[in-house]
């Protein structure tokens, strides 16, 4: 045990008596006075009296399992929770506990509908790295889905992974159908259609992008520094007060603005690299950058990488940022 503990639980800080609390999330033993961290781990004071659960662990009563954390497990040995042996006579109505049981779980089509839609939406969140909102989000408008399996045909998995795009969409999360296609092995279009009967049967309002959210994870994986990122920023919002960001995809803005501020601030990236990085098409950027610069009133010439390698301009090569 922790000497401090042991001496009269007193906190040698700042001196108060029997005041600690204990994080059992952490594993710490705090005074609730100054704050002073006295012991690191729980065990110093002895048995834990609460169950210990890794933080993001969702709750008992989470939607994402398809039982929503309630369900009752009866063990195949005849012991109770101390130890101890069951009696004799006590066993055959434990095993009529055990069979009821057993025929109360996951006998319906909707349950194991669920049961194989959560274990997919969880290993497909892990892959995409969403918070534990975004998957609670995704399950419930799973949830109000499932009768469009079996009326419009369409798979588990590609409706898990509509519903996890829905999600993202609604709580303004930047992942692209690229992004959820690759981590569910899924062809993006066929995601796309069931996207959309998804927002189209829900009645779900579905918020735009915002193309400022990409622009930090786009100049990362091209290698651009902080002083571009930040004056792509300030051409988004130009371009939001003008009007220009309507009805265009929000990842080739943000890839065009980062490109017009890489030539700007001399660290001259290409429209190809920066497509490769945005998940886009080289067209797409060219387009985007058409409108970007005749709204900047810039030098169109200025943007062409043709032009640019004749002249013998600089292009940055892809490379780690900063």
């Amino acid at each position: 045990m922790n000497p401090v503990l042991e001496a009269g639980r007193q906190c040698p800080w700042c001196g108060r008596r029997n005041n600690f609390v204990t994080d059992r999330i952490g594993g710490q033993v705090l005074c609730g006075g100054c704050g002073l961290v006295v012991a690191d781990k729980t065990e110093e004071l002895g048995r834990s009296t609460g169950p210990s659960q890794p933080r993001d662990d969702p709750t008992a009563f989470s939607i994402t399992k398809s039982d929503m954390g309630l369900a009752t497990v009866i063990g195949h040995l005849n012991v109770d929770g101390s130890g101890r042996a069951i009696p004799g006579g006590i066993r055959p109505s434990l095993e009529r506990l055990r069979v009821w049981d057993h025929r109360s779980q996951l006998h319906t089509g909707a349950d194991r509908n669920l049961k194989r839609a959560m274990g997919e939406l969880e290993r497909l969140s892990e892959k995409v790295v969403v918070p534990d909102s975004v998957v609670e989000k995704a399950a419930y408008i799973y949830r109000k889905s499932i009768p469009l399996i079996s009326a419009r045909r369409r798979s588990i998995t590609t409706l898990v992974a509509a519903s996890l795009y829905a999600a993202c969409r609604s709580t303004r999360t930047p992942r692209t159908l690229r992004d959820i296609g690759d981590a569910a092995n899924l062809d993006r279009l066929d995601i796309a259609r069931s996207y959309r009967l998804l927002v189209t049967e829900n009645d779900m309002p579905q918020p735009v992008d915002d193309p400022g959210k990409s622009v930090s994870r786009i100049a990362y994986g091209a290698g651009l520094s902080t002083r571009v990122e930040r004056k792509g920023l300030e051409i988004l919002r130009t371009a939001d007060k003008e009007g220009a960001l309507t009805g265009n995809s929000p990842m080739g803005s943000a890839a065009a603005s980062l490109y017009i501020a890489s030539v700007l601030e001399g660290e001259r990236s290409t429209k190809t690299h920066l497509a490769m990085v945005a998940g886009v098409t080289n067209v797409t950027i060219r387009n985007r950058v058409k409108v970007l610069v005749s709204m900047l009133g810039l030098d169109p010439d200025l943007f062409d990488d043709i032009k640019a390698r004749r002249k013998g301009g600089p292009l940055m090569p892809p490379a780690t940022r900063r």
